[in-house]
């Protein structure tokens, strides 16, 4: 998990840009994928596929590396998040939320937005 919040935290200060997976900018989802991919897995590209993927983790269970997901945007609920950041510890993640927003930065996913769930994709299950 240490080489995924590492790759994450290097991208802090990148534009958003949707529809990104690097190297110059991400969206969100884009940024947890290249994160696992450095790490030497793969998961899927949008957060709709990301959510079901991995590992359910209960909210007091979450470690760093563990994705955190949000219902925002069209489209999305519950059951189908809308956003994702990667954990980091002490209730902060990585995250790339939208243009608007600025760069990709270190943020609470406790203070603002309640938090759909948390998953920890395998990293058995799916190895390049």
């Amino acid at each position: 998990m240490a080489n995924i919040v590492g790759f994450a935290l290097a991208q802090t200060g990148k534009p958003y840009r949707w529809g990104a997976t690097g190297p110059s900018s991400f969206d969100y989802s884009g940024l947890v994928m290249k994160a696992y991919a450095a790490a030497g897995v793969r998961i899927p590209r949008i957060t709709f596929e990301q959510w079901p993927f991995g590992v359910r983790v209960s909210a007091d269970q979450e470690q760093p590396g563990d994705l955190v997901f949000f219902n925002s945007g069209p489209g999305s609920s519950p059951g189908r998040p809308g956003h994702v950041g990667i954990v980091v510890g002490d209730g902060k993640m990585v995250e790339a939320r939208c243009t608007r927003c600025g760069p990709i930065t270190v943020a609470s996913y406790r203070s603002v937005r309640p938090v759909i769930g948390f998953t920890r994709p395998s990293a058995t299950a799916s190895r390049k």
